[in-house]
């Protein structure tokens, strides 16, 4: 294996990268900037990066929607909206509200967003910073799914952060994390109608030693699991079926915060960092902080991400 690391050419660091999506049907790489309430777009071939700013509030993923051409789901705050978006001007042409997640008096916005392999969304929402405690709110949070045409679903309550979401390659798995809770969970996965039972921990950083919290997350083509270690400076490779920590993927960033699997032969893993209140001693010795990452010749494919069918 000889794994080579590269940085994307952004023209300036993002506060709160995320969301790395790989459209398949273009060769494009899709990203965010949570805070910013921006989406990026970046072509491979041309290494050029294109920006809309879709504030106001927090956008936390874009996902093009099955077979419309330049029409993405976006969240903002707790809403998820439909955005038309040529990919090359600044500005969104059109942005329609879609369907509110929580009640609009909700403090809390939604943090991390997927589509399963129907093409149903999977969104979970964390609570507000709590300035007196320092740490986000624990337990205000909730995964939900969403299908057009049907009403919105809450599946998992009581939720510190949101996170990474994943689906077995068989279609019968669904992986799901907790920041808070340093956690990766499992559940039983119905492909038919979406439901999700029989959660149980298969991963907890804190119990393994593992430096950060968990936070995006990516399955590759053997089934194994790519997490984000926010604030540990890696992205880790565990086997959901014992619980192993197979390969770590050190970075020179702190705040790593989500993967994807991209490029034509899905061997090519994105990873995308934040710049989040780092002291000046962090920021030395992890230089590229607010980066987005290329990782090639890791000899492993992932597999395809969805897109979000109406």
């Amino acid at each position: 294996m000889s794994v080579h690391i590269e940085k994307l050419p952004l023209s300036q660091k993002l506060q709160l990268g995320e969301g790395p999506h790989w459209d398949a049907n273009s060769n494009l790489l899709y990203f965010v900037d949570i805070f910013a309430g921006k989406a990026f777009k970046y072509d491979p071939k041309s290494k050029n990066i294109s920006v809309a700013n879709l504030g106001p509030g927090t956008i936390s993923f874009i996902i093009p929607v099955a077979g419309q051409k330049d029409k993405f789901l976006i969240s903002s705050n707790c809403k998820l909206k439909i955005v038309t978006w040529d990919g090359f001007n600044e500005a969104a042409a059109k942005i329609e509200d879609l369907v509110q997640l929580e009640d609009e008096t909700s403090t809390n916005r939604i943090n991390d967003g997927k589509c399963d392999p129907k093409g149903r969304l999977y969104a979970g929402t964390m609570g507000p910073f709590d300035k007196e405690t320092n740490i986000y709110t624990d337990g205000e949070g909730c995964l939900y799914s969403y299908e057009t045409g049907k009403n919105v679903k809450k599946l998992v309550s009581s939720i510190g952060i949101s996170n990474g979401l994943a689906w077995s390659p068989n279609c019968k798995k669904f992986y799901y994390i907790d920041s808070l809770k340093y956690a990766v969970f499992q559940y039983d996965y119905s492909i038919d109608d979406g439901s999700i039972s029989n959660g149980r921990e298969i991963f907890n950083l804190k119990k393994k030693g593992v430096a950060g919290l968990p936070d995006g997350m990516a399955i590759d083509n053997d089934g194994k699991l790519w997490i984000a270690c926010f604030e540990g400076s890696k992205v880790i490779r565990i086997d959901p079926d014992n619980g192993d920590l197979m390969y770590t993927l050190e970075f020179p960033s702190y705040q790593i915060t989500s993967v994807a699997f991209g490029g034509p032969n899905l061997d090519e893993l994105y990873v995308t960092s934040a710049d989040i209140n780092q002291p000046s001693d962090i920021k030395k010795k992890y230089p590229d902080f607010g980066c987005i990452f290329k990782v090639t010749g890791l000899g492993i494919k992932g597999t395809p991400m969805v897109d979000f069918r109406i």
